[in-house]
């Protein structure tokens, strides 16, 4: 279950940082996610499995202006942040050089016109003085601006390579499905982050074989254990939003580290 308004969970905090959450953020502990636990790998492995160390989220709201906390991280874990605006053709600010922009689609509904809005998704390497929250504007030129962000974090990434494979798609409107991308590596984590236009308030059906991280409504995060190398093949998803037009969908195979 989510834990509203500044809430924190997490299983294990040893050795790591925690974040001061604010009013408007939930946080997710590392036992939602589908990634494996690093607890239970064994004591001979050269290195744990990938660990989903929690969320932050904070649902849509009016501006364009938003302020979400950072989960409890070491050095060198996984940031993705998934920026979402009403409106199409938005611009970000805010966010320092250690982010990489993995991708930016502005879905529209059907006719081109109706459901669109920007999705905007981030990386970020994280660094022993990197600060506990980020307040990033996500402006776009026409009026009726809102906002919404998801962060995630995950600890025994590939530093160097973290992402194995990658793809970003926008559907104008039904059946809406995250795309299959081939990863090379072994013990690879699917991440899928989706986007709706009319999402507010909205449930997602996770897309087929992964499991629900994280909800604003308007985004979804969702993961998947992935050992062997190949074809993740296509996923679908679904919102119960009343208008379902103008939907985004990314995958990203997150490499597990290696020494």
């Amino acid at each position: 279950s989510l834990c509203l308004f500044g809430c924190s969970l997490l299983t294990d905090t040893s050795g790591l940082t925690r974040a001061s959450p604010v009013d408007g953020t939930t946080a997710l502990d590392a036992s939602q996610d589908g990634s494996a636990d690093s607890s239970s790998a064994p004591p001979d492995a050269a290195l744990p499995p990938i660990a989903f160390r929690g969320a932050q989220v904070v649902s849509p709201i009016d501006g364009d202006d938003v302020t979400i906390d950072v989960p409890i991280v070491a050095p060198d874990d996984f940031l993705l942040l998934a920026l979402y605006q009403y409106n199409a053709g938005a611009t970000v600010t805010g966010l320092d050089a250690g982010w990489v922009l993995r991708g930016a689609i502005d879905p529209s509904g059907s006719d081109g016109n109706h459901g669109r809005h920007s999705l905007r998704i981030y990386s970020r390497r994280v660094a022993a003085d990197d600060p506990t929250s980020y307040k990033v504007t996500v402006a776009a030129a026409a009026s009726g601006e809102i906002v919404s962000a998801l962060l995630a974090a995950w600890g025994n990434v590939d530093p160097r390579l973290p992402v194995d494979a990658e793809m970003l798609v926008a559907k104008d409107f039904e059946p809406f499905v995250v795309p299959s991308i081939t990863t090379a590596a072994v013990d690879d984590l699917l991440v899928a982050v989706t986007s709706t236009t009319y999402g507010r308030g909205a449930s997602w059906s996770a897309p087929t074989g992964m499991v629900q991280v994280a909800s604003t409504g308007v985004l979804g995060l969702f993961s998947q254990s992935w050992p062997d190398p190949g074809a993740t093949g296509a996923r679908a998803y679904a919102s119960s939003a009343q208008f379902n037009v103008g939907s985004g969908a990314a995958v990203f195979a997150l490499r597990r580290a290696v020494r």
